[in-house]
């Protein structure tokens, strides 16, 4: 297994070239609006690159969630654009990013993000725990 530290694109394909043979082909999967540092960072390193695009992330029917909701996990910043625009409500939620890429864009939009110390089902359980025992209390709510 190969995994970055930190975890990031870039730092992923750093790893990966420090273990792959110059000119090993390299299969980029990826959504069709995903960032392109692995890509970039494989081909830099002298991998030949195959991109595929397994996903396209679109426009979700409204309403997006149509009861109240406490918390919200993010792994790119493209679904938290996408839900953060369909759901006002984000703002009183406990928001948790998958990583630093992802914090960055909600904290550049005013959100404070709950930041997950690993890509990890267990990392993303315990942010959202501390997310949400962190997260202000409404007035109206007390």
């Amino acid at each position: 297994d190969v995994v970055a530290e930190p975890a990031t694109g870039e730092a992923l394909a750093r790893a990966l070239v420090a273990r792959l043979p110059a000119g090993a082909p390299a299969l980029v999967v990826r959504g069709a609006i995903g960032r392109k540092e692995i890509a970039a960072g494989l081909e830099a390193g002298g991998c030949r690159i195959f991109p595929l695009t397994v996903y396209a992330n679109g426009e979700p029917p409204p309403p997006v969630v149509s009861a109240p909701f406490e918390a919200a996990v993010f792994a790119s910043p493209s679904a938290a654009e996408r839900f953060c625009a369909a759901n006002p409500a984000a703002r009183g939620a406990a928001l948790v990013a998958i990583g630093e890429t992802t914090a960055a864009w909600l904290c550049e939009r005013g959100f404070a993000p709950t930041v997950s110390r690993a890509p990890t089902p267990e990392a993303l359980a315990e942010a959202v725990i501390d997310a949400l025992r962190n997260r202000p209390i409404d007035k109206e709510e007390a």
